[in-house]
């Protein structure tokens, strides 16, 4: 059934007043059948599957529109305030058919994102997912919309960065492939949080089906996902600064320094942290320390902690110490030993709790040391500890979020999915020590995903801007064993590159020599004098102008593609063999992954669908940008004159739509600047030397009026709408129901039956009509420079 609720709308219509509408559109229709491993397939048949997605199951809502109906068609008067759900707001349809459209939006979300990959539609992607399972976008706008800023404004200054925002979308879709796919997985995720369940003694012990769990990984993967590296912020200052001392000032004074970190270079670290960690409220308008005490004990499992980083330890502790697989890791007993601690050689089950103890003074001192002291760490500040402390300040601000351990198990992913895991509780290079599904699914999906999705990245920093990256990715699934088959794609482009025909001599003369990729190179580049003149001379000669000097450390521009190679089937990639360190995936813990080489998967064109147009502004601006298009279109005066308001009341107004209609007012904004370049225009928040335009000509505005309306249609087809010239046509029942009541302007009967008498061709369009489309566009010239700081200029 996918959308039950939708579905059942309409078989109420039919019954009662013999409306058939066209229904929600086949998922098929989308995308081809044919082309497998397309990432949108899966997540979209993931999100379909996600039935009764925050349902009252206890609702009587349809039963009061039947008797609404009844009413109506016999001309008494009717009360619909019995309807709970929004769409233009509130008291307008069912509470579960909202909850099935805002799965619907959600759904095409992911679809738009999946045809751009472009930051714009990334953020559709975050707000339905924070509208879904939070309430409102604004308990996290800023932190998102910060790490999208940062990264634009202030990654070009590294030596070596790439995007994170979008990123963070692909690790959601690509993890939602996952659970589609793999049995393996499905049943161990299951099994793990039905045992929580039980342990805990929630209410709903033994309701923990299939179906209530596809709903429980999409909300806590979604947290785990989306947000795992919203704290690089905090770690680009700290590259920032490294990059610089190492490429300008230690440079000159030492050989194949790069960015590597110096002890003796100066760092940027962060201090005080100890009242940002102990504070456990800090924003006191937003909850009471009575409820925040509440929600602590809830994050724990009502265990004592001394601050905010101590849940963690508390919390991986049980986790890291459930057998001794990590007991002999080299960072816990080098900790050990500085600490004067005697590890028993053969610890039984009498030495667990003593060990669990030590296990959590340990992972104490680790986070305690994080933010202050990366020297410890080899020069490295970890985005991902920022990230979850951030996630976890946020959660306990929300003062009508019920916290349980399943939110601990989502944050502690966070925490550990970057260097922790790899510094700190593992020994390097021991492949016994990766991480397996059964000791935290969210975890190991984590780490898994965020790995593999390497392709279609943005890329800011100094070295790597041109570098060669994967632009695309294949997945093959085989349900039966449970293996996955990662294919990367490049662009062709790349085959006339002379940096590929380099890569490509590195790969031909490993394989004549008998060595791996890394072993050649590494002797290539070490070879005497008379060897490299005698030998290499003539390669030196064709790729210099790739290279300065073919003996230094390998460009990064090609850094990426090597890792992907291999000169045989028996061999693993680089790429491949660092993924094997982490995670398991020889298929002892369920999932038997392949990543075969690079060397022919190349593809003739992008297939992302991006647009580039002039108008740039502060990514931040979307937001506002759609709800002042919002506030324009219900505040008008008798004259159709705009009436200002302040920004927290069109925000006010705007949070009162269903995420339907916010989607789509986010839609328009963005569209504009195309519209702008359609009739050649731009905006920019810049300093530019043209004249400022105030208004637009009727001609433009007709222009626009016409391309807003089809991009209006076409999303309400995607959303279940039916034009209603389509239905006037082969439905009597419909043309009495028209002539019988004034449906063009009663609004609650439009949204439950989803059939509009404006999808229509734009010349059919009335005047009044026509202008819903266009007078908006000039209080928008105003708006935009208003609130945004944004001007609209002509070429």
């Amino acid at each position: 059934m996918a959308y039950n609720a939708l579905n059942e709308l309409f078989r109420i219509n039919k019954e009662m007043l013999g409306v058939d509408s066209d229904g929600i559109p086949e998922l098929g229709k989308h995308f081809p059948k044919d082309e497998e491993g397309i990432l949108e397939s899966s997540a979209c048949e993931f999100i379909r599957k996600c039935e009764d997605l925050n349902f009252d199951l206890s609702s009587e809502e349809f039963e009061k529109y039947r008797e609404i109906l009844r009413q109506f068609n016999e001309g008494k008067e009717y009360d619909i305030n019995g309807l709970t759900g929004r769409s233009t707001r509130v008291h307008q349809i069912p509470k579960n058919v909202e909850k099935d459209i805002e799965r619907l939006t959600f759904e095409n979300a992911i679809l738009r994102f999946c045809e751009s990959g472009s930051a714009e539609d990334a953020f559709d992607v975050y707000f339905c997912y924070l509208s879904i399972f939070f309430g409102d976008y604004r308990n996290t706008r800023d932190i998102i919309e910060m790490l999208c800023e940062f990264e634009n404004n202030a990654g070009a200054l590294l030596m070596k960065h790439r995007d994170h925002y979008v990123h963070s979308v692909y690790v959601f879709l690509l993890g939602l492939t996952f659970y589609e796919n793999v049995g393996i997985y499905r049943e161990k995720y299951k099994r793990y949080y039905e045992k929580k369940f039980t342990d805990e003694n929630r209410n709903n012990v033994g309701q923990f089906n299939e179906k209530n769990a596809r709903n429980h990984f999409l909300k806590f993967w979604g947290l785990t996902s989306l947000f795992h590296d919203i704290g690089y912020p905090f770690e680009l200052p700290f590259e920032q600064i490294k990059g610089y001392f190492a490429n300008s000032v230690y440079k000159r004074t030492a050989k194949n320094i790069k960015e590597k970190f110096i002890p003796t270079m100066p760092y940027v670290s962060y201090q005080n942290m100890y009242d940002f960690l102990s504070n456990l409220n800090i924003n006191s308008d937003s909850i009471s320390q009575e409820d925040l005490n509440e929600k602590i004990d809830q994050w724990t499992g009502n265990e004592r902690v001394c601050d905010l980083s101590d849940i963690f330890s508390l919390h991986l502790s049980k986790a890291f110490t459930r057998d001794y697989k990590y007991y002999d890791a080299k960072p816990f007993v080098d900790y050990c030993e500085s600490k004067g601690i005697k590890l028993p050689g053969n610890p039984g089950e009498a030495f667990k709790t003593h060990y669990r103890q030590i296990y959590r003074r340990y992972l104490q001192d680790v986070l305690t040391r994080k933010p202050s002291h990366p020297e410890s760490f080899d020069g490295y500040m970890d985005h991902a500890y920022f990230s979850a402390i951030l996630m976890l300040h946020r959660l306990n601000e929300m003062k009508d979020l019920k916290i349980n351990t399943d939110y601990t198990d989502a944050l502690s992913a966070i925490l550990i999915h970057n260097s922790i895991f790899k510094r700190s509780i593992v020994t390097k290079g021991n492949i016994k020590h990766a991480f397996t599904i059964d000791e935290s699914p969210l975890a190991y999906l984590l780490m898994l995903c965020d790995e593999l999705q390497c392709w279609d990245r943005a890329s800011y920093g100094l070295n790597n801007r041109n570098a060669i990256y994967a632009m695309d990715c294949r997945l093959e699934y085989n349900d039966r064993d449970d293996s996955i088959i990662v294919r990367y794609i490049y662009d062709s482009y790349f085959l006339k590159n002379k940096r590929i025909d380099f890569c490509e001599w590195i790969k031909d003369q490993a394989r004549l020599e008998g060595k791996s990729i890394k072993d050649f190179y590494k002797r290539f580049r070490n070879c005497d004098e008379k060897m490299y003149s005698e030998k290499y001379k003539d390669i030196y000669e064709k790729f210099k102008t790739v290279v300065d000097n073919p003996k230094a450390d390998l460009p990064e521009k090609m850094n990426d593609y090597l890792s992907m190679s291999t000169i045989s089937e028996q061999e693993d990639s680089k790429f491949f063999s660092d993924i094997k360190e982490i995670v398991s995936v020889d298929g002892e813990s369920g999932i038997h992954l392949e990543i075969p080489s690079v060397n022919e998967e190349f593809t003739e064109s992008p297939r992302k669908n991006r647009k580039a147009f002039l108008s740039r502004s502060s990514y931040m601006h979307l937001y506002d940008f759609a709800v002042a298009l919002n506030h324009q279109y219900n505040c008008r005066n008798e004259k159709k004159e705009f009436i200002g308001a302040s920004q927290k009341e069109m925000e006010n107004s705007f949070t009162e739509l269903s995420l339907e209609y916010q989607i789509s007012n986010i839609n328009q904004a963005k569209a504009f600047a195309q519209y702008l370049d359609s009739i050649g225009c731009f905006f920019t928040d810049r300093p530019v030397e043209f004249t400022p335009l105030r208004e637009f000509k009727e001609n433009e505005l007709a222009i626009i009026g016409e391309k807003e309306h089809s991009r209006w249609w076409q999303e309400k087809i995607a959303m279940g709408w039916t034009p209603d010239e389509w239905i006037e046509t082969s439905n009597d029942a419909y043309g009495e129901l028209t002539r019988k009541f004034d449906f063009k302007n009663n609004k609650w009967l439009r949204e439950c039956l989803r059939i509009h008498c404006d999808m229509r061709l734009f010349d059919k369009l009335s005047e009044e009509d026509i202008n819903k489309d266009t007078d908006p566009m000039n209080d928008m010239v105003k708006l935009l420079e208003e609130y945004d700081g944004l001007r609209i200029y002509r070429k």
